[in-house]
């Protein structure tokens, strides 16, 4: 399967193998495969350095983090996929030798649409309960109509879309939904 096959895709960009920030992400992302393939989410990491060091990476994570890996690690060997990301310093010639302190993790939808980026510095791993979350956000709103709450969380209330006239969401909600304001409308979530 390739990205934009009708499924999200989660990119997620390593600085570099054998670091320790990354091996534990690595590991948790590994750990964490039920729940990415749940959302039908693909998931694939780009790490500068080559296949061979990937795969010796790849084994001390097993070991050192107790996991499978089940996901392609693309190897950026001269830095220019992480170019493409921004993640190289503007005018450097060698974007392996000049690539930013920071890794990201990019949402795509089933259109190929990026619909999240995320810059955390490289000395900082990343919360991947946050992804998952923001996943379900992602595909709630793209197949039902509606925005989510800071700090929602599965389950909990939603808002109407405020593009929705009031009458067409009459229709879209059968559970209902309270209308304090022309755009502010909670609403119980809707059945995924």
């Amino acid at each position: 399967r390739t990205i934009g096959d009708g499924s999200f895709a989660v990119l997620v960009t390593f600085t570099g193998d054998m670091d320790p920030v990354g091996t534990t992400e690595i590991g948790m992302l590994s750990k964490l495969m039920m729940d990415f393939r749940a959302r039908d989410a693909k998931l694939v990491a780009i790490s500068i350095g080559s296949k061979e060091n990937h795969r010796k990476w790849i084994e001390e994570i097993q070991e050192l983090q107790d996991c499978r890996v089940w996901f392609p690690i693309v190897a950026d060997t001269d830095g220019e996929v992480s170019r493409l990301f921004n993640l190289v310093k503007p005018k450097a010639v060698n974007a392996k030798k000049n690539l930013k302190p920071a890794t990201l993790v990019t949402v795509i939808d089933i259109d190929r649409r990026i619909r999240q980026l995320q810059f955390y510095p490289k000395t900082t791993g990343r919360n991947f309960y946050e992804t998952i979350r923001s996943l379900d956000a992602l595909q709630l709103s793209l197949f039902h109509q509606v925005v989510v709450p800071a700090n929602w969380m599965q389950g909990e209330e939603v808002y109407v879309h405020p593009g929705l006239s009031s009458v067409v969401a009459s229709s879209m909600f059968p559970k209902g939904f309270n209308e304090l304001n022309t755009w502010y409308r909670p609403t119980p979530q809707p059945d995924v």
